[in-house]
């Protein structure tokens, strides 16, 4: 299973699951993705419980997620976790 089937085959089950059971139920899946798919890159917080449907929605253009700024682009590696998002989905794609 690739990363783009694992995240909707995430969003679908969280749509389903019972508001008692949707927040372990995220972080176990969250847990899965950081081991399975992550490449110990850690991404930005800004993502929240959407970070599955983000993966989704910006699987075909990661680069239409965020665009480095001026004062970011001497950031770019590891400690840009908005950046790193991109970089997940890029190396995703080619596994």
């Amino acid at each position: 299973m690739n990363l783009l089937e694992f995240a909707k085959e995430t969003v679908k089950a969280m749509e389903s699951i019972s508001s008692k059971n949707f927040a372990s139920y995220f972080v176990k899946r969250k847990s899965e993705y950081f081991h399975a798919y992550s490449n110990g890159w850690v991404t930005s917080s800004s993502h929240g419980i959407s970070f599955f449907e983000n993966v989704i929605k910006f699987w075909d253009d990661p680069d239409s997620y965020y665009t480095p700024t001026e004062k970011n682009l001497n950031k770019i590696g590891t400690d840009d976790y908005e950046y790193n998002f991109i970089r997940i989905l890029k190396h995703n794609q080619k596994c």
